[in-house]
């Protein structure tokens, strides 16, 4: 880890994702362990969505080097559409519209800070989740 300098620093995003490229780059090895379990959840409203994706396509787009090739719009229907089809199974009709309105903002999010270089930066900061990357990027 300290080898190749640990993560990027400031980082707003898949810090560990990009760090696992660099070692791989390295000629390190990754080992999946199909065994291995975690647990990670977060209770976000729609805007904390936005914000929050918004960040993740920043830092796609920060590294295209690492995330080529991957499409996260890809996974981002088949999670739609793997939730709508359980949610419709076990008869809760009810969650389908909240659910769907948070993909949308999930997906609004990650465009806009896919293309956040062509956005002012006024609004990067009023969409980013977070805002001190960016403040400390500015004052570099």
């Amino acid at each position: 880890f300290h080898h190749l300098n640990g993560f990027e620093a400031p980082a707003i995003f898949n810090e560990d994702m990009v760090y696992a490229h660099k070692a791989v780059q390295a000629g390190y090895w990754i080992a999946y362990e199909p065994e291995a379990k975690v647990e990670h959840s977060h209770r976000y409203t729609s805007e904390e969505q936005f914000r929050r994706n918004f960040d993740n396509g920043v830092s796609q787009a920060m590294h295209p080097e690492v995330f080529q090739g991957l499409s996260s719009e890809k996974e981002g229907k088949k999670l739609l559409k793997q939730t709508v089809h359980e949610l419709a199974g076990a008869g809760k009709w009810q969650q389908i519209p909240p659910f769907f309105w948070q993909c949308v903002c999930r997906y609004a999010g990650f465009f806009l800070g896919r293309h956040y270089r062509l956005l002012p930066q006024f609004l990067v900061k009023r969409c980013a989740m977070n805002v001190a990357f960016f403040q400390k990027r500015h004052s570099q």
